[in-house]
């Protein structure tokens, strides 16, 4: 005769005790109720490839802070946008009056920081001038020592936390760099190679802790646009459609928004499936736009996804 398991009745929930004034445990909450009303985003790429123009399509009032070496820093490119006001920050002291200022400010939708690259020669030039030194033209040859570097990163670090922690959007953007170079080779001639990392052009440690506290990471660049092209053909008397990509001749803009091999890139989301691989797009207009609907969770008619 079979064994008969009583079964018991099911339980409730354990209720946890109610929270002290001061618990840490009492801060906790669904992670369905989280919001982000503020948009933390990076973009990286080589020089001229449009991460001024595609930052400033993000909401108006938008401030652009350049740390560009020239007066003008990349503003020249977007003066017919609307909504765009420029400052630009000679050294270190004059960036963080800045963010004091910016701290009780609530007239700006968007803060674009143009760019980090930038600003990190800013930190070193704090560095030398301690000693009464100059940031040279060439930083190559050993000039610079390594502890500089490592005080440079630092620097930048702790210079960026309190612009990404500002009440508005952030939108951080960089040159871009292999952190993962040939030793043997010069850097500024190497291409990509199979071990090559692209990120942020900043320290290592730095641009790890930029792209872990933003929740958008994009590398913008450029590439041959292809277009997908149906061949009907007969096959042993049965009709197959051939698929091929062909170049159309024309180059467009891409968004990398998801990790590859030799590239730092992703975009956080709740619905990870509707990240494509990366935003394809002719006009800053139009990049923006799609960018905004892998944001929003909603798909891209024809993207490319995983």
């Amino acid at each position: 005769m079979p064994q008969v398991t009583k079964q018991s009745p099911p339980q409730a929930p354990a209720k946890r005790a109610p929270s002290k004034n001061g618990s840490i445990l009492g801060r906790a909450v669904p992670v369905s109720e989280l919001t982000s009303p503020h948009l933390k985003f990076v973009i990286y790429g080589v020089n001229r490839v449009g991460k001024t123009t595609m930052a400033c399509q993000f909401p108006k009032p938008l401030l652009l802070v350049s740390a560009e070496p020239v007066q003008s820093g990349g503003a020249i490119s977007v003066r017919k946008i609307p909504g765009v006001e420029f400052v630009h920050v000679a050294t270190l002291g004059e960036y963080y009056a800045l963010l004091e200022e910016l701290k009780g400010d609530s007239h700006y939708k968007t803060h674009v920081l143009d760019g980090a690259t930038s600003l990190q020669e800013l930190a070193l030039a704090e560095i030398l001038a301690q000693r009464g030194e100059q940031v040279p033209e060439q930083l190559d040859f050993g000039i610079i020592s390594q502890d500089d570097y490592r005080d440079r990163s630092s620097k930048t670090k702790t210079a960026l936390k309190p612009f990404l922690a500002l009440k508005a959007h952030s939108v951080v953007l960089a040159k871009e760099k292999d952190h993962q170079p040939q030793e043997e080779r010069n850097k500024l001639l190497r291409g990509l190679q199979v071990e090559s990392f692209f990120a942020s052009d900043v320290g290592g440690a730095t641009a790890n802790w930029l792209h872990d506290a933003c929740d958008y990471i994009g590398r913008l660049y450029v590439a041959r646009e292809t277009r997908l092209v149906e061949t009907q053909m007969e096959v042993g008397g049965e009709k197959q459609v051939h698929k091929e990509e062909v170049e159309t001749g024309r180059q467009v803009r891409r968004m990398l928004t998801m990790l590859q091999t030799n590239f730092a890139a992703g975009f956080r989301s709740d619905t990870p499936g509707l990240v494509p691989e990366y935003v394809e797009a002719t006009t800053p207009e139009e990049m923006y736009k799609k960018v905004m609907m892998v944001v929003n969770g909603q798909k891209i008619p024809g993207a490319k996804y995983v």
